[in-house]
């Protein structure tokens, strides 16, 4: 299920390392590929608990290192420490017309991307957009993955576009065809329910608990619900997925979707029954 998956883990990878205490991003283009990227940036600031960086109107050079990003400009560089390698190595690319980012530490995070695409495993997936919005009145640990509290007590993630690579709409064949009795399925016509997008992704996580839908249209459209727990361990740095329920109509494809989320290819994800667990 590397598409929706590709939208929880870019925004949930937005780690906050080395004692970030806000940012601010604004009109951001990015290209990144591999190990290295340019970004420029109308607005580029973060305050650290050492003080505050200012970016703004920069072309920036990125680099990815072991455990770390390297952010260049003429005069300037600050390097992100403490970030899994696994995380890094998840997205090989990432490119985006813009992308507007906002995050108080405990508080809340926004975020607001435009016209991309991004890498997981082997797969390309075009993003026409993604919106994240979180907040919450609880306070927590001021260090690590201060910003994704948020998002696990009161966060809403909404995606109205993927383009799928073939690779995956293959994969998700037989999620769809769990919906077609046998005496109505031509296997010769099978490849109709392979969709080259799919449409209105929508999660939300109230306390802890998720709901995720999703559609896709052939000649009748499907939509695929999902619900269950989203539980941020801030210890560990990881967030683990609890699929409880997974319906397509009135039928039930949890087993499928299990099924499909075993085989990921994605570095900082791994699967055990109907539990995801990513690493931060």
């Amino acid at each position: 299920m590397q598409l929706w998956l590709a939208a929880i883990i870019l925004s949930l990878s937005l780690n906050a390392q080395a004692g970030i205490k806000s940012f601010d991003v604004q009109n951001l283009h990015l290209d990144f590929l591999q190990s290295k990227g340019q970004a420029s940036a109308d607005v580029f600031q973060m305050v650290f608990d050492f003080g505050e960086l200012n970016l703004n109107g920069y072309n920036i050079d990125i680099t990815k290192g072991e455990g770390n990003l390297l952010f260049e400009k003429t005069d300037t560089n600050f390097r992100l420490d403490g970030i899994d390698q696994s995380v890094l190595d998840a997205v090989s690319a990432l490119s985006a017309e813009r992308i507007d980012i906002k995050g108080t530490a405990n508080k809340s995070l926004d975020l607001n991307f435009v016209n991309g695409a991004i890498s997981l495993g082997e797969d390309v997936h075009g993003l026409k957009a993604l919106k994240v919005n979180c907040f919450t009145n609880t306070r927590g640990d001021d260090q690590l993955i201060s910003f994704l509290i948020p998002c696990f007590d009161n966060g809403v993630i909404y995606i109205p576009e993927i383009k799928l690579a073939q690779k995956a709409a293959e994969k998700l064949a037989p999620l769809w065809l769990a919906s077609v009795s046998k005496e109505d399925l031509d296997l010769n016509k099978a490849s109709i329910f392979m969709p080259k997008k799919i449409s209105e992704i929508k999660m939300s996580i109230i306390e802890q608990e998720f709901e995720l839908s999703l559609q896709a249209r052939f000649i009748f459209k499907l939509t695929l619900r999902m619900k269950g727990t989203a539980i941020l361990n801030q210890k560990k740095n990881i967030a683990e997925i609890d699929l409880r329920e997974a319906k397509v109509g009135f039928i039930n494809v949890k087993k499928i979707i299990v099924n499909l989320l075993s085989k990921l290819d994605v570095t900082n994800v791994t699967v055990e029954g109907s539990v995801i667990t990513i690493k931060l």
